[in-house]
């Protein structure tokens, strides 16, 4: 029996996953060569934004109102930043940290003979080949996340705090830790370790947080 179209763009409830890429309550884990499956065959709500987390598919969430303008800035600085090099920048790759663990941040500085023109193809970058990650958020990026990065060798990694207004460098990882993290405020050049320390304003000078997320609490936590 043929399956309607949206029976064909969502996770099987049978792998543990609801409609629309949320874990579901069945213990069912999906392996990461079974997520690239279900990609290529475009069985994944939202493909684009869908990503693996310990066995599990899930929607990350995109960027909105200010914070998504502050996204599309800095992706223009580090693309232009990159001319003439062997660097490519992309947005929302799949970056692979594990076997069962396929991410996406909001951005990645990768080796261009790496990058897929087709974002939902299910291509996947290895998470020590990223020269550079970038995410976004309004506060630093929690730990859990951090120490998978670092953990899978991501050498350079920055967040972007949107309420506190500055961005968090770090570097040097070593045993699932960042051994180095430097602090950046709006109108200063973040260096860029693989374009040979080439400076990068993250943030602009005057920068001030004001409906950053559409929809959602703003800085001051109000509805």
């Amino acid at each position: 029996m043929k399956r309607s179209a949206a029976q064909r763009r969502t996770v099987p409830r049978a792998r543990g996953h609801a409609p629309g890429g949320q874990p579901g309550h069945s213990s069912a884990a999906l392996t990461g060569a079974e997520f690239v499956t279900l990609l290529k065959r475009e069985q994944v709500a939202d493909p684009h934004n869908a990503e693996l987390r310990a066995g599990r598919a899930v929607r990350a969430r995109p960027l909105t109102g200010q914070a998504a303008g502050v996204l599309q800035r800095l992706e223009q600085l580090l693309v232009q930043a990159c001319a003439g090099t062997a660097l490519q920048v992309r947005a929302r790759p799949l970056v692979r940290l594990g076997p069962a663990d396929l991410w996406r941040p909001h951005l990645g500085l990768m080796p261009a003979r790496e990058v897929s023109t087709i974002h939902a193809s299910g291509a996947t970058t290895e998470a020590a080949s990223s020269r550079l990650i970038v995410l976004v958020g309004r506060g630093e990026v929690g730990p859990e996340r951090l120490a998978g990065y670092a953990a899978a060798g991501v050498g350079e990694l920055w967040s972007v705090s949107l309420c506190a207004g500055w961005t968090v460098r770090y570097r040097s990882p070593w045993a699932g830790r960042y051994q180095s993290r430097t602090l950046w405020y709006p109108g200063e050049g973040v260096p860029v370790a693989a374009l040979s320390g080439a400076p990068v304003e993250a943030l602009e000078e005057g920068f001030q947080p004001a409906g950053l997320f559409a929809g959602g609490p703003d800085c001051g936590g109000r509805p």
